[in-house]
């Protein structure tokens, strides 16, 4: 091959890369035109996705605003139909923005708190503590600022109390009524329910002051109690020995000499909640030296019925009848009145009266068992007055005056002197309280019952003290029925503390056996005085090794130790004196004469 034929083959070479390189060039500009085209149709298109995406946020933006209001208006709407307090909703501060996300939220809180609130009515209807000493519905949080329960974290610790209704009340307890309540052992004082028609009185036995709580707080004694069925119907009357009434006092028919029937106290039922706040050990039992007490005419949620109001079946009594007048006695073989204490007395036959205006039977032999004798001789239903009667007065007696000193709040009684005063000194008191000065005595009444104390002793049946030989101290024992026998213990509860071995002036009452907290029995006898915090004496034995009768209020020798918590427990049951005698009630049983005396009752009060 010659030159020239490699200069021809080297053109040839040359030329075809060349149109290959064309060719590519030439596909390249197709290439990039077709990328040309298609970002213009992209453009196109990010163009027309813009608007429309412009005119959809415009168009949701205006969605928006009418959901929203629509949502606004309902949960507005939800807010009204449950009764939102509307502080709850003002006072959060909230922007524009997210009104009706937090309305949302409130909403559903209030629906969190009104279920929790269910929740604690459900489960939480007791108040105080219950009868085995355990905490109720303490444990509750609850806004006491606004007007209906706030169950919220906030709120977390508070604690309160849920009322007899079941309902919340709002105030709470403060840190150290918890911390002393703990320090204590037990429940911290209720807090005052102002809707509860419940009256109640704070006793502070340690710092000697007592205070009115309830309504109690804002009456005095007399007439603003008469509201309240168990002050106000409190009446006196004449009740033939099966138990029917025959007159009213303030009627023509009504009589004081017996004539009539005996003259009694027409008393109707009531409901208490005793609440130890605070107490020491004593011996045996608790020594209280702080409690609450409550009363109500309604049965409520924490409430019990007080126990002298139940027939020997245990159904529950709208009323009993309590003594006018001390007792004294119907020689059944001389259809006569006794009217002398060293007259005979058969104690099979002769039986008890109340009655005005003769002397009240002392002496003869008239011991525990003599007299319980003396009082079932009349009839079924009748027997002399044991603590369940005792105990209505004390508790009626204490809420009213607001004290434990039932001299100073109505008078001395018959505390001096050398004999014993014949019954019926407050006979133109009627059912009203106060003193009568005849005969230059101070006799006493308690709406219509005379001398609960002074004149003379009271004994108290189904009541004794018997003798630890172990620990040489007193222990009371209760019957659990009326058919007793004084000489044994046997049918008797023990209250589960002991009597003060110290005859002084009280200082604090016991608690033991929750059954019978409506006991109101002096445990210790160090620090009291004749004014305060009870006013009022015990007699006692330092060692007691036997069975002990109890008697009540003292007599005409008792001078200032006299008191409606005056005790002796210092004789055994055989004692008897001219200081002793007793009184009678009668406890009806569900018949016709039962409803008809009811049913008088109900009108003579106008309902």
């Amino acid at each position: 091959m010659d030159i020239l034929d490699i200069l021809i083959a080297k053109k040839k070479s040359f030329t075809g890369e060349t149109e290959t390189l064309v060719n590519r060039a030439k596909k390249a500009m197709n290439d990039a035109n077709d990328v040309i085209e298609r970002v213009s149709e992209v453009e196109d298109a990010a163009e027309a996705a813009a608007a429309s995406a412009a005119d959809a946020a415009e168009e949701w933006a205006e969605m928006r605003e009418d959901i929203t209001s629509a949502a606004e208006t309902i949960v507005d709407s939800k807010i009204a139909e449950l009764d939102i307090p509307t502080e709850i909703v003002e006072n959060i501060q909230v922007s524009d923005s997210n009104t009706s996300s937090i309305k949302s939220k409130i909403l559903n809180f209030w629906k969190k708190g009104q279920q929790t609130t269910a929740t604690i009515v459900k489960n939480y209807t007791a108040t105080g503590q219950n009868e085995d000493g355990s905490m109720t519905q303490k444990a509750i949080t609850d806004a006491v600022n606004s007007a209906s329960p706030n169950l919220g974290i906030g709120n977390k610790g508070k604690m309160t109390k849920v009322g007899a209704d079941g309902k919340i009340v709002h105030s709470t307890l403060t840190e150290q009524q918890i911390i002393d309540a703990i320090n204590g052992g037990m429940s911290p004082t209720p807090t005052p329910d102002p809707d509860s028609d419940i009256l109640g009185i704070v006793i502070d036995y340690e710092n000697k002051s007592i205070t009115r709580c309830e309504d109690a707080s804002t009456l005095t004694p007399g007439a603003n109690f008469d509201a309240y069925s168990m002050f106000g119907g409190r009446k006196r009357c004449n009740v033939n020995a099966n138990g029917t009434i025959t007159a009213w006092y303030g009627d023509s028919g009504f009589k004081e000499d017996g004539t009539n029937g005996d003259v009694m106290v027409y008393q109707p039922k009531f409901y208490y909640q005793r609440t130890i706040n605070k107490y020491s050990n004593g011996l045996v039992g608790k020594i209280i030296r702080k409690e609450t007490l409550l009363l109500s005419e309604k049965a409520r949620t924490g409430f019990k019925l007080h126990p002298r109001f139940k027939d020997t079946s245990g159904n529950t009594l709208e009323y009993i009848l309590l003594p006018a007048y001390e007792a004294s006695a119907y020689d059944i073989s001389n259809t006569a009145f006794i009217n002398s204490d060293s007259a005979e007395i058969d104690f099979d036959n002769d039986y008890l009266f109340s009655r005005a205006s003769i002397r009240p039977i002392t002496g003869n032999n008239m011991n525990a068992t003599n007299a319980e004798k003396l009082a079932t001789n009349k009839g079924t239903g009748w027997h002399i007055i044991d603590m369940g009667a005792l105990s209505i007065n004390q508790m009626l007696f204490m809420v009213e005056y607001g004290t434990l000193n039932s001299q100073s709040a109505i008078g001395q009684g018959i505390d001096h002197g050398g004999a014993v005063i014949n019954t019926g000194e407050t006979s133109g008191l009627g059912n009203n309280s106060g003193e009568s000065a005849q005969y230059q005595v101070n006799a006493v009444s308690y709406r219509g019952c005379e001398n609960i104390w002074g004149n003379i002793w009271k004994i108290i049946g189904g009541f004794n003290i018997q003798g630890d030989n172990t620990n040489k101290i007193g222990i009371p024992y209760i019957a659990t029925s009326f058919n007793y026998n004084p000489a044994t213990l046997e049918g008797y509860d023990n209250l589960g503390f002991n009597i003060s071995k110290q005859s002084s002036w009280i200082s604090a009452m016991g608690y033991g056996n929750s059954d019978y907290d409506w006991v109101y029995l002096p445990i210790e006898c160090s620090g009291g005085n004749s004014a305060v915090p009870v006013g009022d004496n015990l007699w006692t034995i330092t060692n007691y090794n036997q069975i002990s009768v109890v008697a009540i209020g003292g007599s005409y020798t008792g001078n200032s130790n006299n008191g409606i918590f005056y005790y002796a427990g210092d004789h055994e049951y055989t004692y008897n004196s001219n200081t002793y005698g007793t009184a009678i009630m009668f406890v009806p049983t569900k018949n016709t004469i039962y409803n008809n005396n009811y049913n008088a009752w109900l009108t003579k009060m106008g309902g």
